[in-house]
């Protein structure tokens, strides 16, 4: 429907808005005894090392977070391609698949790290702000599939821990790229989130002179650079172009 010119009200505010926008659904929950004595609302923030997840992390501890609440600081790890083997060789297809398990753990150990940094940020702000009760956990995600399903990852967390808001930032693509992004299938990360989940989802977006100059990740390597760093080191064969290539497509979402 968006590649037509046509979508929802939702969509519409989302899309064209410089300030975050909550889409709430019908999300009917009933508590049992036992959840009415636990944590009074369950939030997802789903960050990666952009400025616009730092501006959102920001965004939630000084306007969302409360006592009592479960904050679930996750960072989908960027899909690491497998190569592709052209050589008869068995030696150098388990070199290249050796090199490919090192270049994935090493992604999934950055988003473990980065969200781990968040879930520390989160929690000294809940202390300096004297809220009781805040537990903060932090979980790296691997993709559900390819580059295209870092949403698929998040929604699929938030649904299996009873998530009742999820947060997130947002890049803002234009209409004309959003609209072709979704037509060849790849979309932004709040777009699929705010379609597929049925709990709240809050997209934190703002106007260029608002973001931090830094990312959270401050000196750390990019994401893409990391996951693709392994794979790039491995040869002459063309892996590192396609390599950063498909990392860097992640990267884009949302």
């Amino acid at each position: 429907m968006s590649f037509v010119g046509l979508g929802s009200v939702s969509d519409y505010v989302i899309h064209n808005l410089h300030v975050p926008v909550l889409v709430v659904h019908d999300y009917d929950k009933t508590l049992t005894d036992t959840e009415q004595q636990g944590p009074l609302r369950r939030v997802c923030l789903a960050i990666d090392d952009s400025v616009h997840s730092q501006y959102a992390l920001t965004w939630f501890q000084q306007n969302v977070l409360r006592s009592r609440d479960e904050v679930h600081v996750v960072v989908v790890a960027l899909p690491v391609p497998y190569p592709v083997l052209d050589e008869t060789s068995a030696a150098v297809a388990a070199l290249e698949a050796q090199q490919w398990r090192a270049s994935t753990e090493k992604s999934l150990e950055y988003a473990r790290s980065l969200a781990a940094k968040a879930a520390v940020s989160v929690s000294a702000a809940a202390s300096s702000a004297g809220l009781q009760g805040v537990d903060v956990n932090s979980r790296p995600l691997l993709p559900a599939g390819g580059a295209s399903d870092v949403g698929a990852s998040v929604c699929k967390y938030a649904q299996e821990n009873k998530i009742d808001l999820v947060l997130l930032g947002s890049r803002g693509m234009g209409s004309f790229k959003r609209s072709l992004m979704g037509f060849v299938g790849l979309g932004s990360v709040s777009d699929y989130c705010v379609h597929n989940l049925s709990c709240a989802v809050a997209v934190i977006k703002a106007e260029a002179d608002q973001l931090p100059a830094a990312a959270p990740s401050g000196a750390a390597q990019p994401a893409a650079a990391v996951a693709a760093e392994v794979v790039a080191a491995g040869g002459d064969k063309g892996a590192p172009a396609d390599g950063e290539t498909a990392a860097a497509a992640a990267a884009k979402e949302d």
